[in-house]
C-alpha cells in the first residue's frame, strides 16, 4: 500500500495551520500502518478486513466521523482564508 499523497495532504493542512487535522491523519496512519505492515512487509489489505476485526471496525468508523467533522471545518476555514488574502493566493491578470 502507498499513502504517496499523504504527505502533501498533510503539508497542505500544516499550510493552512489545520493542526488537528493534521493530528487526525496521523492517526489514521498510524492505524493504517500498525494493522498492515509485518516487519518490512505490508499484508495486503482486503474487504472484509473490517467485518473481521469488530474493534478495527470501531477505530475506523470514529476516525472517518471525526474526519468528517473535522473536514467541513476545514474546508470552510481554507475557504474563508483564501477569500480573504486572495493576493495571496490568486494572480489576476489585466486582460486589456
Amino acid at each position: 500500500m502507498e499513502m504517496k499523497s499523504w504527505s502533501g495532504i498533510r503539508n497542505g493542512m500544516r499550510f493552512f495551520n489545520q493542526n488537528e487535522m493534521v493530528a487526525l491523519l496521523d492517526n489514521i496512519e498510524r492505524v493504517i500502518v500498525d494493522k498492515n505492515r509485518i516487519r518490512d512487509q505490508w499484508r495486503e489489505v482486503t474487504p472484509t478486513d473490517l467485518e473481521q476485526d469488530p474493534n478495527l471496525y470501531q477505530l475506523i468508523e470514529n476516525l472517518f466521523n471525526d474526519y468528517r467533522a473535522q473536514a467541513e471545518e476545514v474546508i470552510a476555514s481554507i475557504n474563508m482564508e483564501i477569500l480573504q488574502h486572495q493576493e495571496m493566493y490568486f494572480e489576476i491578470e489585466d486582460e486589456g
